[in-house]
């Protein structure tokens, strides 16, 4: 019962703000979603709260993607770094947000202590899968391969593919 009520309320949360966005001209106190741009502030949010974490972006023309799927890579930064608070506090965290010709890709990278995937995982990393998936991407999460630390990977295919430098054929 208290999973469900706490899914039900996230989930009335999130219709809220995707009203509030909707509603133009209305002054209710809604904002808009944290698109790209806002990611370097979610990492200074992160280190100020005591997280070591270094952020690499290397975006083209980010504004052309969509807004949903900007919105799906900054949850995706910040769930991954909530999970790095509760999970591994001590941890250094690297974030790497890079676009190439075919998807934008997103790597969350912990250098915590070894920790196993649980046969139930919460629904932080289920609700990312299911972003993921809205925009035909891609979320992978688990432990490194070399046993500690912890990695989330996204990669969504991109309008903004079309508009970057293609490199020469040679």
């Amino acid at each position: 019962m208290s999973a469900i009520r706490t899914t039900g309320k996230q989930a009335l949360t999130d219709l809220r703000r995707v009203i509030g966005v909707l509603r133009e001209g209305e002054e209710d106190g809604a904002r808009p979603q944290p698109t790209l741009a806002e990611l370097p502030d979610l990492v200074a949010e992160a280190r100020a709260g005591g997280t070591r974490v270094g952020l690499e972006m290397t975006l083209c023309a980010e504004d052309r993607l969509a807004p949903g799927a900007q919105l799906t890579v900054y949850r995706t930064v910040q769930e991954a770094l909530t999970n790095v608070r509760k999970h591994a506090p001590r941890a250094t965290v690297t974030v790497v947000v890079t676009a190439d010709a075919e998807a934008v890709h997103v790597r969350v990278d912990d250098d915590g202590p070894a920790r196993e995937p649980t046969s139930s995982p919460g629904y932080g990393l289920l609700g990312l899968r299911e972003r993921a998936a809205l925009y035909g991407g891609h979320l992978d999460a688990g432990p490194h391969a070399a046993g500690a630390g912890w990695f989330v990977r996204l990669d969504l295919p991109s309008p903004v593919a079309a508009h970057l430098p293609q490199p020469s054929a040679r």
